[in-house]
């Protein structure tokens, strides 16, 4: 019998799978990363868990690190897609630049509702109490924990579990997905991009980072890309725009 990780799992797979997804990432480079991208937070937010907490990660962070960003596996071309309720999905977040939309900040909130509205659908037989949780990191993932005003994260434990504290695993998979820009996505990022741009993604990255998340990215062994206009040494980019003279 399938426990709630297995089936959350095969079915991220059913979804990144779809002959739609694959016909729309065909020659977008873009797109052509995101699956490498949903795993490879899923990966991190288990690393950065086992380095802060002698408990096992739970499920509900391993399977909102792999969903997080799920609305990218749904272009808005295919929103009628009939494997899930797509009426909850009213806008697409992705397609609208940030002067259509309204502001950035208004962007990011509905986009993570949109991911855990298709992670609901997809994972209709999953445990109710874990859904939910799974569900609201996903909805934190851009901003992190509920804080008090000291800021401190609140006490919320998860009824399923008991065994940890769901803002600090939000804190988590914040940190994760800033994280991956360091750990993977910076290669696709820099090839065609100008360096200016590329210097203000590391940046805004890596002020999302705390401190044990920017030692991290700081020791990361990087490789270098090879752009049309020669190869660019990562390493050093990184450290000259987070370390200016």
């Amino acid at each position: 019998m399938q426990n709630n990780l297995e089936y959350a799992l095969g079915n991220f797979d059913d979804a990144t799978s779809r002959q739609e997804y694959i016909e729309y990432a065909t020659g977008n480079p873009y797109a052509k990363v995101d699956v490498e991208h949903f795993k490879e937070v899923a990966k991190l937010v288990e690393e950065l868990w086992s380095k802060r907490f002698s408990s096992a990660c739970p499920d509900a962070l391993i399977i909102a690190g792999l969903y997080h960003d799920i609305d990218r596996v749904f272009p808005i071309e295919h929103s009628n897609d009939s494997s899930i309720r797509t009426t909850r999905r009213t806008i697409d977040t992705k397609s609208l630049s940030d002067a259509e939309y309204g502001t950035a900040e208004l962007k990011k909130r509905v986009h993570p509702k949109n991911c855990a509205a298709i992670f609901e659908d997809y994972n209709q037989k999953l445990n109710t109490r874990l859904k939910e949780d799974v569900s609201y990191l996903i909805e934190r993932h851009e901003i992190g924990g509920n804080k008090d005003a000291t800021g401190k994260s609140d006490i919320l434990l998860d009824s399923l579990t008991k065994e940890y504290n769901l803002n600090a695993a939000a804190d988590i998979l914040c940190e994760a997905d800033a994280l991956v820009f360091f750990t993977l996505i910076i290669y696709s990022y820099a090839k065609d991009r100008s360096i200016n741009r590329i210097q203000q993604k590391i940046r805004f990255s890596y002020n999302k980072l705390s401190d044990f998340g920017k030692q991290i990215a700081r020791d990361l062994e990087y490789r270098p890309v090879q752009r049309e206009d020669g190869e660019l040494d990562i390493s050093t980019l990184i450290q000259t725009t987070i370390n200016p003279i």
